[in-house]
Order: C-alpha cells, then sequence, then structure tokens
C-alpha cells in the first residue's frame, strides 16, 4: 500500500518532468532550425561564441525550471567561478544523461566532445554544429580540433569514461585528455557529479 501511495504521490512530478523535457525538446528542436540557417552564414567565430551561448542559456533555463519547480536541488555554483576561465579541460564523470547539460548551462565558453550519432540528431546537430562541438568518431582529429579550440581560449568538457558511469565511481577512462590537455598546455580541471 505504502509503494502504491508513494507512486500516485510522485506521478504529478514525474508528469512535471515530462513536460520540463518536453518543452525542452521543443527549444531545442526550433535553436536548431535556426542554427541550420544560421551555420552557413555566420563566420566560423561567431557562429561558435553565438551557438555555445544559445545552448548555454537554454540549458540554464532548464535547471532554473527545474530547481524552482522542486524537483531538484542543483549546487553547482562551483563552476561559475571558472564561467571565464581561458582553455581549460574540465573532466567529469557521467552518471546521468544530463550532465554534459548541467555542465554547459554554468560554462558557456565550453565546447562538448560528442559521440559522432549525436551531431546527425534533429534536437542537437545543427546547434552542435554552430557551436562547432568537437565530433568524436576520429581520433586524431577530435584531438586536433581540441586543441585548436583550447588555444584559442575556448573551454572543453569532456567525459572520458566515454560512456554513462555503471561502475561507481568510474568507469575506466579513455585515452586523450592527458594528450590534448599536453598538446594545448592546458589545465584540467575535475569535476564529480554526485547524484
Amino acid at each position: 500500500m505504502k509503494r502504491l501511495l508513494r507512486s500516485i504521490f510522485s506521478l504529478p512530478l514525474a508528469l512535471l518532468l515530462y513536460a520540463l523535457l518536453a518543452l525542452l525538446g521543443l527549444i531545442s528542436l526550433a535553436w536548431n532550425l535556426a542554427a541550420m540557417l544560421l551555420y552557413p552564414v555566420l563566420p566560423a567565430r561567431t557562429g561558435r561564441v553565438l551557438g555555445r551561448r544559445v545552448i548555454a542559456l537554454a540549458y540554464r533555463a532548464f535547471w532554473a525550471t527545474a530547481s524552482a519547480a522542486g524537483m531538484m536541488r542543483i549546487d553547482a555554483a562551483c563552476l561559475d567561478a571558472l564561467r571565464e576561465e581561458r582553455g581549460v579541460i574540465f573532466v567529469a564523470n557521467h552518471p546521468t544523461m544530463l550532465d554534459a547539460l548541467l555542465l554547459v548551462a554554468r560554462l558557456p565558453r565550453s565546447a562538448c566532445i560528442m559521440k559522432a550519432d549525436l551531431m546527425r540528431n534533429i534536437f542537437l546537430g545543427a546547434g552542435a554544429r554552430l557551436a562547432r562541438y568537437i565530433r568524436n568518431d576520429s581520433a586524431r582529429t577530435m584531438v586536433r580540433l581540441a586543441v585548436e579550440d583550447l588555444k584559442a581560449g575556448g573551454q572543453l568538457v569532456i567525459f572520458p569514461e566515454g560512456t554513462r558511469t555503471v561502475t561507481p565511481p568510474l568507469n575506466p577512462f579513455r585515452p586523450g585528455v592527458t594528450l590534448i590537455a599536453k598538446l594545448a598546455q592546458a589545465p584540467i580541471q575535475t569535476v564529480f557529479i554526485d547524484t
């Protein structure tokens, strides 16, 4: 009986979560349509700055709304002090599907290394291309683009486990982070996401 009551009372929160995720999906879809039109006409630097800032703003609004609705408590203020740092690699664990959204919301200068399949996703692809996020399908190209972005003053968000954390506290790391840091002469800031 307690389980049934608990599930009945959690139903409104679940519906609110799905409504928020649907709203985020609609915002992402609208932004990706705009990004698809902007990508060929904007200079790369302008597209990168605009793309990253819009994505950060949308994700920040999502988190603020979810927090205001009482659905979650997020303590990521420690990242705010690093928002304007140039050429920093943020290395984080990956316990949930929303981790990248959390980091990018707080770090509007950052690029993400993304699975190549996501670059073709209707909700993410065009916006990610405009923001000059980095595909992971070619290791050599991924490293080169990450180093170039860091040297140009960008930030890099990377999940070195390569997938979501399945063996807490961390899965084994995939290679690449230290090579990027060495070639770019960039400091690594670790971020541990606890949920």
